[in-house]
């Protein structure tokens, strides 16, 4: 090859170089930042088709027949776990009941404090009603009334438990037990702050 073709063929290869390279650093700059903004455009314009079809249908009766379904459904999975304030003294018969089925000895039960039940901080809605109970028993009618205690509904929590054994008889264990629920608060309790 002359040295004339030579040098003209590196000129046109440095020139394609900084055409490719220039076109290159015009995408990194220009058109790539575009693209992002437009993704992000496309998919918040999805969000708000999908709300918009979301609020025509909630417009319709089987929509609010559906709502309505979940809404009763949800309250009574939450009452599995969520005592409300008028049957907290349901609930201490209850436990009274599963004592006397199981025909513990000297029951006695007491709320824990002045209120019957305290809000739980950062929880609006949400209160604790904390009961000692105490009682005598054998181990295994003590078993049997934890075994009771734990299938009954709304939920049961044992916070503290302590069983002093007898040392003239072993069916009159010293058993006491400090139980709490949740409580749903009424609403002139819930604190609007939280």
């Amino acid at each position: 090859m002359k040295p004339i073709h030579k040098k003209f063929i590196i000129i046109i290869s440095i020139l394609w170089c900084c055409s490719f390279t220039s076109l290159f650093g015009v995408y990194l700059c220009l058109i790539a930042p575009q693209n992002e903004i437009l993704s992000f455009l496309e998919n918040k314009l999805e969000k708000k088709q999908l709300e918009l079809e979301y609020t025509k249908q909630a417009n319709s009766n089987q929509a609010i027949t559906k709502w309505n379904r979940q809404l009763e459904d949800l309250r009574d999975k939450l009452s599995k776990y969520i005592v409300e304030t008028g049957e907290l003294n349901n609930l201490t018969v209850d436990i009274s009941e599963i004592a006397d089925k199981i025909k513990v000895g000297t029951f006695t039960s007491k709320e824990v404090g002045d209120e019957p039940y305290l809000p739980i901080v950062n929880y609006s809605f949400l209160g604790d009603s904390q009961t000692n109970i105490s009682f005598k028993s054998s181990f295994n009618k003590f078993v049997r009334f934890i075994n009771l205690l734990e299938r009954h509904k709304p939920a049961v929590f044992i916070d503290s438990l302590l069983i002093e054994r007898s040392r003239k008889d072993n069916l009159k264990n010293e058993v006491s037990v400090s139980l709490s629920v949740l409580v749903r608060l009424p609403m002139e309790d819930v604190d609007d702050s939280s």
